[in-house]
């Protein structure tokens, strides 16, 4: 986020003041406090789902290249041997 200096501070409250006027500041204030706890608190969800769905792709890609490696492998005689023979037996 974007520091804010004393200086900064000084002219929004001021500025607030005066749209706002001093009966509503609290109230604005206390808004405005609870909209940003709600967006923050958004983010850091969205943020959350985002590493759970990226860990979740790291897995699958991992899965992926095993299968890959596996089928890149010459298949050893016996194995050929064994699927020739349950490919006799269903058909």
């Amino acid at each position: 986020m974007a520091k804010i200096g004393t200086m900064e501070l000084v002219v929004i409250l001021l500025v607030a003041l005066f749209a706002i006027g001093p009966e509503r500041l609290p109230q604005a204030a206390r808004t405005l406090g609870r909209a940003l706890r709600d967006f923050r608190k958004s983010m850091n969800e969205a943020a959350g789902e985002l590493r759970e769905a990226e860990a979740a792709v790291d897995g699958l890609k991992a899965e992926i290249d095993d299968v890959s490696q596996a089928a890149s492998r010459p298949a050893s005689p016996k194995r050929t041997d064994d699927i020739q023979q349950e490919e006799e037996k269903h058909g």
